[in-house]
């Protein structure tokens, strides 16, 4: 998983400005990690090769990861295990939603205009993510790391519910991940969130 921001966005703001910088590049991956976990996907940009999908014989395919920026190549693995290649021309894509769909106006040259049912039967070359990361995702990382870092600097762990010393217990509190994902968080990120894997 990759950062979504840099030390020095981080340190942009008031809150972080004066936070050291081994603490910052401890901070930016949890609060990160944090977030793509809160939204479940990626955001950075990446190359993916030969992605295996399940055919589910419909004209549509959605892409594991978004928004989808360049479709390299499309094969369909064949149950001799032939692979076909069809031509990205004969596909629209729809970068947000990462949509790939069978173009019904499209001149065709192979046989398909859906993705036949089958296990991993599919084999997406593309690009995906963003690849500067919009503000409202970046400010949302700001905030979740000067949450987590105005817990660390204080003498409770928010997370804390109760503590024991003899034959030690622990509780958590259900709560304390409302503190570092604040209201004002959710709804920077509610745009983002994947619902489909929710």
């Amino acid at each position: 998983m990759a950062d979504l921001i840099t030390v020095a966005r981080a340190k942009q703001t008031n809150e972080l400005n004066q936070v050291d910088t081994l603490l910052l590049q401890q901070l930016i991956p949890a609060a990160s990690n944090a977030i793509i976990k809160y939204c479940h996907r990626e955001f950075v940009e990446e190359v993916l090769v030969d992605e295996k999908y399940d055919g589910l014989g419909t004209p549509e395919l959605f892409m594991k990861k978004f928004p989808v920026t360049t479709l390299t190549e499309v094969k369909i693995r064949e149950l001799g295990g032939t692979e076909q290649d069809i031509p990205t021309s004969e596909i629209l894509i729809y970068e947000d939603e990462g949509k790939l769909m069978f173009d019904p106006l499209a001149n065709t040259t192979t046989i398909y205009c859906h993705f036949p049912r089958g296990l991993q039967n599919i084999l997406v070359s593309y690009t995906a993510g963003y690849a500067t990361v919009p503000e409202d995702i970046q400010e949302a990382c700001v905030q979740v790391i000067t949450n987590m870092y105005s817990y660390t600097s204080s003498t409770k762990n928010p997370a804390l519910k109760s503590e024991s010393l003899g034959m030690y217990s622990y509780s958590r509190d259900s709560k304390a991940d409302q503190v570092i994902f604040t209201n004002s968080v959710k709804m920077l990120l509610s745009g983002y969130i994947d619902h489909s894997l929710a």
